[in-house]
């Protein structure tokens, strides 16, 4: 029997329905459920086995928030076979602190489901390379930015330069 973790990251409603449908494309797989407490009592009642684990870090699902509250080594230590990871896509954009929490479980795998029931399926390599592509891309972002508002205000500032002279006749 395969065991997985789900990081509720999205609504309960969400939560529920990735549920369901991974137990019809995994079934027999024990799914436990990693939610913040005030959301514990509502996705209780989602699962036939597995359990809940509190995530008592006040902030987002982060490895920071993992390594503050001790819960890297347990986790861990359920030798986890998938992370599941209740998205709005199916390419984790704007879920980059879950999956790269997702990495430090060492899964066999990255499992995503939108909202529209698409699974996308990362093995734990796919998952390092699209966290490395993504943090690497805003280094990226930011020098470009800055070469373009350069190169923008030296631009500005030669027409202004130029349009403040006299003209000669």
């Amino acid at each position: 029997m395969d065991k997985g973790l789900l990081i509720r990251a999205t609504s309960v409603q969400h939560t529920a329905y990735v549920i369901q449908r991974l137990q019809n494309v995994y079934p027999g797989t024990k799914i436990d459920i990693m939610t913040h407490p005030h959301a514990s009592e509502s996705v209780k009642d989602l699962l036939k086995e597995g359990s809940i684990i509190p995530y008592r870090y006040k902030g987002n699902f982060s490895l920071m928030g993992i390594l503050i509250t001790s819960l890297l080594v347990k986790l861990r230590q359920r030798n986890y076979d998938m992370v599941i990871i209740p998205t709005e896509n199916t390419y984790g954009t704007g879920y980059e602190n879950v999956i790269a929490l997702a990495v430090f479980l060492l899964p066999k795998q990255v499992v995503l489901c939108n909202k529209g029931g698409e699974i996308s399926i990362m093995s734990l390599s796919k998952s390092i390379l699209l966290l490395a592509k993504t943090f690497f891309y805003y280094p990226f972002a930011l020098i470009n930015t800055i070469a373009l508002a350069g190169s923008w205000a030296w631009t500005w500032t030669k027409t202004l330069t130029n349009s403040s002279s006299p003209q000669k006749d």
